[in-house]
């Protein structure tokens, strides 16, 4: 159900024009739990590497994701796309320790912070594994690169029912005060 809900956010998206850059990726390059298989033990400290800003393209504009530092069980993370510089899309995350494993889940909002999602429900994706530079949840990877910058792997699908993986690569800037970029 909430892969459905997923793709019809990014199938909104595509169909009101935003491109999507997708790329050839080495497989795999996301992953999905087996019939009857457990997410593995894991804590947000596992993934803290996240932390941080980091910005590029994606979704046929300009990407800023931000991810705090693992506290009380838990990171907050923000997505802000824009167009021409107009915002046309937030996603609030969060990384959150549950049962002895992680599980990430998002809602994507309109610049009007009105829920783009079905229903009260956030988007939830159960994790897969977690490596020492990389982390996989089903269907969304998150891969880092010696200079910090996080390559998202995103399993997308299509309206003819198959999938394409896209790879949006977003490079580490610092926080600013004021906030410029």
């Amino acid at each position: 159900m909430n892969r459905i809900r997923i793709c019809i956010g990014l199938g909104l998206l595509l169909a009101s024009g935003f491109v999507v850059r997708s790329e050839p990726v080495p497989e795999p390059s996301v992953f999905h739990l087996g019939e009857g298989q457990s997410s593995p033990s894991a804590t947000v400290e596992d993934v803290a590497w996240l932390e941080g800003r980091r910005v590029g393209a994606g979704f046929g504009g300009e990407i800023e994701e931000m991810w705090s530092s693992p506290s009380g069980g838990g990171m907050a993370g923000l997505v802000r796309l824009e167009h021409n510089g107009v915002v046309t899309l937030y996603e609030t995350c969060v990384i959150l320790e549950v049962e002895g494993t992680l599980e990430l889940r998002l809602k994507h909002l309109g610049p009007d912070l009105g829920i783009w999602d079905d229903g009260n429900d956030s988007l939830t994706f159960r994790l897969v594994k977690v490596e020492p530079n990389a982390v996989h949840f089903e269907g969304l990877s998150y891969v880092r690169s010696a200079d910090g910058s996080v390559a998202t792997h995103l399993q997308v699908k299509r309206r003819d029912s198959s999938h394409r993986i896209d790879v949006m690569v977003l490079k580490p800037v610092p926080l600013v005060e004021g906030g410029s970029r």
